[in-house]
């Protein structure tokens, strides 16, 4: 491209540039016609112009770009309260009437507690067992009976406890997290922990 600019200086005097994006020259014409080379002021000018548009364009695409990509965050779906003390009452509520004592835990899906249930006479140890094992389960998204044969050596991670009774909560394909009843023999303690997600299963069935 071709760019021609005029600058005056006085009334006989005129500078003509040529843009510096083809040959570089400055020309002072007078009136009379006669023309001579003088040093590139307007030249000059054009150069620290440009370097300013370039600098400003490139402080200014990175934030363009940004504009035009994905949200950056992400949505995630968490039961809520009422939810989550369902499925841990109908859990217990399942195994005393099969006549065990326990304790059930629930917990997020990244194995915070969100609700606990002890019946008073449980013994103490199903307090931790319970939350470890829905801990184990949420973690590992899994049953802990079917992992727990395979995969011994998971037993060394933190928190991880690999006893039948842990069951991930998942619903329409959306996990959220982990359910496990300690206190009765382990079978028992994984039909309870599944009583107690089979207690809200309809309602999530329809969740939004």
């Amino acid at each position: 491209m071709l760019f021609s600019h005029d600058y005056w200086f006085n009334s006989e005097t005129r500078i003509s540039t040529i843009s510096l994006f083809e040959k570089e020259s400055v020309r002072i014409q007078s009136i009379d016609g006669v023309s001579q080379n003088k040093p590139k002021l307007g030249v000059t000018v054009l150069k620290n112009i440009n370097k300013i548009l370039f600098s400003t364009f490139l402080i200014i695409k990175p934030f363009y770009l940004f504009s035009i990509e994905k949200d950056p965050t992400v949505q995630l779906r968490l039961l809520n309260s009422q939810i989550v003390h369902q499925i841990v009452s109908a859990a217990v509520e399942h195994c005393t009437q099969k006549g065990y004592l326990v304790s059930a835990a629930v917990v997020d899906r990244n194995g915070n507690l969100v609700a606990f249930l002890r019946n008073p006479l449980s013994s103490p140890h199903t307090i931790k067992v319970s939350q470890r094992k829905a801990f184990s389960s949420a973690s590992l998204r899994t049953k802990t009976s079917e992992i727990a044969n395979r995969r011994s050596d998971l037993n060394y991670a933190p928190d991880i406890l690999l006893i039948v009774g842990g069951v991930p909560i998942q619903f329409n394909g959306i996990f959220y997290g982990g359910v496990a009843v300690a206190g009765a023999p382990p079978e028992i303690d994984e039909k309870c922990a599944q009583a107690g997600i089979d207690e809200v299963s309809e309602i999530m069935e329809f969740a939004d």
